[in-house]
């Protein structure tokens, strides 16, 4: 009869130490404490995911953008009577929660609406930053805003929110562009930038079938969207968002959309410089990325100066801030900041 112990005994020493008794038992309690998180997770999360979306629901609605069926949800707070509106325009596979540390500080002073694009991708078409701009304007008139308006975008937001001006450029008061991409820079990052982007869909796809058993919403936190810069219930909530599997395959859709329409931006640049020339536009670059998925953060920094400063001089108002206390998550992690740059347009407002 063959035992562990005669098999032990013409084993190599790791695969002994596989078969020792102590490592069984202690990767045996492993796995059940996993399958419990994960069975539990399987058993709640249903209603969790119910419990916030009515609690959302009760602050803003979902607008249907196409006869497809794919739609934005949208709120509108703050201070309904103002004469300004601050429309917020979220990075790449991001959510309107990423403003959550800004908002308490102007809603006494303007009227805010924020839109998460894309609730979720009921069709595989892909959409670049010009028909994102097109959609954001009909969601918005549905809301009955017509502008103008201050809009602050971050990073992909950027994009989106400059061809809203180049598309509707009455309604735009001003811009405030967080860390916004730029169309070059695939060209102009280091190698080793661009491959992280380029592993993103594959690192994502192995979240989404990992946030079914229920580790994305125990995870502490995340890298991208970076949930451990959030307060804890808003954490929280986006953990819970994470743990439904079509979410991870709507960001991956907008991953593709946002590298696939560099070129098309690109060549409407002219177009963008001719349309927001009188248009206060404000770019605020991160200067400190110890974040960055690169080995070499500071010609990150470098290029993004250069690329930033020819979106501010694309205006005769143009202004180019550059943060040093901050990562690309300015809005997150120096909020203040961006509060002034909207509390000064929302004064200018006043004044006129």
């Amino acid at each position: 009869m063959v035992t562990i112990s005669k098999i032990l005994e013409n084993s190599s020493p790791f695969f002994k130490m596989l078969l020792y008794p102590t490592t069984i038992k202690c990767v045996s309690v492993v796995v059940a404490v996993v399958l419990s998180y994960a069975i539990y997770h399987l058993l709640t999360i249903t209603e969790q995911q119910k419990r916030l979306r009515e609690k959302y629901m009760r602050i803003g609605e979902e607008v249907v953008i196409d006869n497809v069926g794919n739609s934005v949800f949208m709120s509108i707070s703050g201070n309904l009577g103002s004469k300004t509106t601050v429309v917020f325009v979220h990075g790449m596979a991001c959510n309107s929660m990423e403003w959550s540390k800004i908002l308490p500080d102007i809603e006494k002073h303007v009227r805010i609406c924020t839109i998460d694009r894309i609730v979720y991708c009921k069709s595989n078409t892909k959409r670049d930053s010009e028909t994102i701009a097109k959609e954001m304007h009909t969601s918005l008139h549905k809301m009955n805003i017509s502008g103008p308006c201050v809009f602050v975008a971050h990073s992909y937001g950027g994009m989106i929110a400059l061809n809203y001006a180049m598309l509707y450029r009455d309604e735009v008061q001003a811009l405030i562009l967080i860390d916004p991409a730029h169309p070059d820079q695939s060209s102009r990052f280091p190698f080793d930038f661009n491959l992280a982007f380029k592993m993103a869909p594959y690192i994502n796809n192995i979240f989404r079938f990992l946030s079914f058993f229920g580790f994305v919403r125990y995870s502490r936190s995340l890298s991208f969207p970076p949930t451990y810069l959030y307060e804890p219930e808003k954490r929280n909530d986006l953990h819970i968002i994470l743990s439904d599997q079509e979410k991870w395959t709507t960001m991956n859709r907008e991953i593709r959309d946002c590298f696939a329409c560099f070129p098309i931006f690109k060549q409407n640049l002219r177009l963008i410089a001719q349309s927001i020339k009188e248009i206060p536009i404000t770019v605020i670059t991160a200067a400190n990325r110890i974040y960055s998925p690169s080995f070499w953060p500071k010609q990150i920094t470098d290029v993004y100066k250069i690329m930033h400063a020819e979106y501010s001089s694309m205006s005769i108002h143009g202004k180019h801030i550059m943060c040093d206390i901050s990562d690309h998550w300015i809005h997150l992690q120096n909020p203040s900041l961006v509060t002034r740059c909207i509390l000064s347009f929302q004064m200018d407002s006043a004044m006129i």
